[in-house]
């Protein structure tokens, strides 16, 4: 029913002093209802990004007198009402109280500013004042001051144990520290060692005893060959299974082959990438305390038949216990250094030689294809998976394998120690 409609004066019917006390009744009726639409405010508009504590709201609240709070009460509503700047004029009713300046401050940041620096004095000089810590901590993030935003935040969550406001700290942590952390694992992976050392470095700012972050950032630095950065990074940390790794490729990087191996032989047996690290490091200790003519073939920018010989018997360990054919003769072998690597690569089919002529043109350099079908058969022989071989053109991914062209000697060691490397046993 419209309630002026519901006060029109009723019927003239009945006793005449009756009617005039409705008359009376009906128009101070009608002065109380124009009073009330004249004088209350417009309701709050619930707007749903604020999200700010009321600065009379929480614990380590300062006590103000009734005129103050009446005043922050009055500002709070416009605040919420979306008028900042009715509630700062509200606010210098009460400046003098740590409520009236909240009040203040709350209202610069909805007007857009991130009054950090007056929030930080705010709670210095109230320090249990968890609306401040709150709104300190959204107005740092507005200001991109991460570490303030977050120690906030987290001291916000301690004085004022509530669901949302532990729920905010938690945010702020998954998101500049876990979120980064996994980025930079993921941009490692991906070979992108840059940016994986500045997301790791960014979740170091924030948490500095984030051993994951520091092992991140490690690896990202050796990636980017700055290795004795990568080494005063885990000098702090306590040995796990992840620092342990990283320790000993730290060692493997410095030519201290011993201890690398020692450190990745004491990793737990199933740990991802140990087999393929200690295999590495073993080679490499192998080739490290091998003759010269060894040296001078993993040198060499395009490796010669013999060459090749030396480096797959030399680097396969298991190769010469493979069952084969007859030792074949060749003349042209007798008086080289590696003529036994040789024999033992034709006598099992890795490498062909002729045996009409008896000659196994160990000069000769080696082709692409025929690096190729020499790593194939080495795999067949000693069990190892097959090489996945790369898309002519196309860098390494995926697990793939490039094949150089030319065949240089390094490169040919590399390709051998990666395919024994793999994790299937």
């Amino acid at each position: 029913m419209n309630l002026a409609r519901s006060l029109e004066p009723l019927p003239a019917v009945g006793h005449p002093a009756l009617l005039r006390g409705a008359a009376a009744l009906a128009a101070a009726a009608w002065l109380i209802v124009a009073a009330a639409c004249a004088t209350a405010p417009p309701p709050p508009t619930g707007r749903a990004s604020f999200d700010l504590p009321s600065p009379l709201e929480g614990p380590g609240r300062p006590d103000i007198d009734r005129a103050a709070q009446r005043a922050v009460e009055r500002g709070w509503t416009d605040l919420q009402a979306g008028r900042p700047g009715a509630a700062a004029a509200q606010a210098g009713d009460a400046a003098a109280t740590a409520p009236g300046r909240l009040l203040a401050l709350q209202a610069q940041l909805e007007q857009g500013d991130a009054p950090t620096e007056a929030l930080t004095a705010l709670v210095g000089d109230a320090p249990g004042y968890a609306a401040a810590w709150i709104t300190l901590s959204v107005a740092a993030e507005r200001g991109n001051d991460e570490r303030t935003a977050l120690d906030a935040a987290r001291r916000a969550a301690e004085l004022w144990p509530r669901s949302r406001w532990s729920r905010r700290a938690d945010e702020l942590r998954d998101s500049w520290i876990d979120n980064r952390v996994q980025a930079a694992r993921a941009a490692l992976e991906a070979g992108k060692a840059e940016a994986a050392l500045n997301d790791a470095r960014k979740a170091l700012e924030l948490a500095p005893t984030r051993d994951d972050a520091a092992v991140t950032a490690a690896r990202a630095l050796l990636a980017l060959d700055q290795v004795d950065d990568a080494a005063s990074l885990l000098e702090r940390l306590p040995a796990n299974p992840d620092v342990t790794f990283v320790r000993g490729e730290i060692a493997e990087r410095r030519g201290d082959l011993a201890t690398a191996m020692e450190r990745f032989e004491s990793l737990p047996s199933g740990y991802p990438g140990r087999k393929s690290a200690l295999v590495r490091a073993q080679l490499a200790w192998r080739l490290a305390n091998a003759p010269t003519w060894m040296h001078d073939a993993l040198a060499a920018p395009h490796v010669d038949r013999a060459q090749l010989a030396a480096l797959l018997a030399t680097l396969v360990p298991g190769l010469e216990d493979t069952a084969g054919g007859t030792m074949p003769l060749l003349t042209d072998v007798v008086d080289l250094p590696m003529r036994n690597e040789v024999l033992l690569t034709v006598r099992l089919g890795v490498l062909r030689a002729d045996t009409v002529e008896r000659r196994f043109f160990p000069e000769r350099p080696v082709t692409a294809h025929e690096l190729q079908d020499a790593l194939e058969s080495v795999s067949h022989l000693v069990g190892l998976p097959p090489p996945v071989w790369c898309e002519r053109g196309s860098p390494a991914q995926n697990g793939c394998m490039v094949l150089p062209d030319p065949p240089s000697g390094r490169a040919v060691a590399d390709l051998v120690i990666a395919l024994q490397g793999g994790e299937s046993s």
